[in-house]
């Protein structure tokens, strides 16, 4: 009797050991990933200003626990805020208007225990894209795109990111954009799993989104589109710090290429008792990278 207690409690144990390494390998490929505008510091927003604000950005984010995400909006102050409160990400981005510190940051934050970061750059969405400050277009303001190359320290994979936020005025400019975005990702990064995120200012009607979405040589997809499980929240991202307010257009969106499955996606509406963390909603998904059995 008790030779028998002792071989099923052997078993049991080999079952509980090998589902908890399987499920171990499994997670080893899921990636939580976040786009959020988080709203310039402008003094003129009242009570909606960065001050009253920031808290509730940083606990919306430790709360939802993104392994990547990527900001827009975002000025050197309120960027250097956000590093020294998510101690545990590392990050990078330049200002927009000079290439170092001036001007709104699309930086990009990963979680330092599962990424490390090979490769990174900025690039002006312009006609000389490698020119700081440039603006391109009929665009009103200088806009770029901040990239990195990780490496996941779970499955050795790499992933290629980019985040953006296009220009608000440029028709042109907006469809030149998505044409520049293709184009670098083919020479920057080719073979690569990748997520392009960001505010895109434009409908998943316009031109700009049909191009992104339209290459056969990129296959990129709206992630909204291809989850896995059905998408959670509101199907709009801009709430202008509105206190009723009804649906509106998604102009947040991200995207992602082969090799990657959807398996969540949801845009996250949440509201503090003083209002919102932002004039934007932040667009969540969590994506698998890893080989599946």
């Amino acid at each position: 009797m008790k030779n028998s207690v002792l071989k099923v409690s052997a078993l049991l144990l080999i079952i509980f050991t090998s589902f908890n390494i399987a499920k171990a390998q499994s997670e080893s490929g899921i990636v939580k990933v976040m786009t959020f505008n988080i709203r310039y510091d402008n003094p003129a927003d009242g009570i909606n200003r960065w001050e009253l604000r920031k808290t509730k950005v940083v606990s919306l984010l430790k709360f939802f626990e993104p392994d990547i995400f990527g900001f827009q909006e975002a000025l050197f102050h309120q960027k250097k805020y956000l590093e020294q409160e998510l101690p545990e990400y590392e990050s990078y981005g330049l200002g927009r208007k000079d290439g170092k510190t001036q001007g709104e940051y699309s930086p990009l934050f990963f979680r330092k225990e599962k990424f490390e970061l090979k490769e990174s750059g900025t690039f002006w969405l312009s006609e000389t894209p490698d020119i700081p400050g440039s603006v391109g277009w009929d665009a009103a303001l200088e806009r770029i795109v901040t990239w990195a190359i990780l490496k996941s320290r779970d499955t050795g994979s790499d992933l290629f990111i980019l985040n953006t936020h296009f220009d608000h005025m440029g028709e042109k400019a907006r469809l030149k954009s998505s044409e520049l975005i293709v184009e670098k990702i083919s020479a920057l990064a080719p073979g690569l799993p990748v997520i392009l995120m960001g505010d895109f200012n434009v409908t998943d009607t316009s031109e700009p989104y049909k191009y992104l979405t339209g290459q056969e040589n990129l296959l990129l997809q709206d992630a909204i589109k291809i989850t896995a499980l059905p998408h959670y929240g509101p199907t709009w991202s801009f709430n202008g710090f509105e206190e009723n307010i009804s649906p509106r257009e998604r102009i947040d969106f991200i995207f992602t290429g082969p090799g990657i499955k959807v398996l969540k996606h949801g845009i996250i509406s949440d509201k503090f008792d003083e209002g919102w963390p932002s004039d934007h909603f932040p667009v969540y998904a969590e994506i698998f990278l890893g080989k599946e059995n």
